[in-house]
């Protein structure tokens, strides 16, 4: 399982505003439409999940509760 966090390089502490800045600034970089690399789509696809997540204060908390019940689907 992917950890959304670790996909938007931020920290589980991190307040909304920096969670958008790292999303804005992943798909910038990312986009196929910017980003000619064949992983651009995919990398695109994960940075916009995690957004769709974390972005969403009632998704992160259950996300949040999900991590804490189940650790070692998210490695370290």
């Amino acid at each position: 399982m992917s950890d959304h966090y670790r996909t938007l390089g931020v920290s589980p502490n991190a307040d909304g505003a920096t969670v958008r800045a790292a999303y804005i600034g992943l798909m910038r970089q990312y986009h196929p439409d910017q980003n000619g690399s064949a992983d651009a789509a995919e990398r695109t696809k994960e940075v916009s999940a995690a957004y769709r997540v974390l972005g969403n204060a009632d998704a992160k908390n259950a996300y949040d509760r999900s991590r804490t019940m189940h650790p070692s689907a998210y490695p370290p």
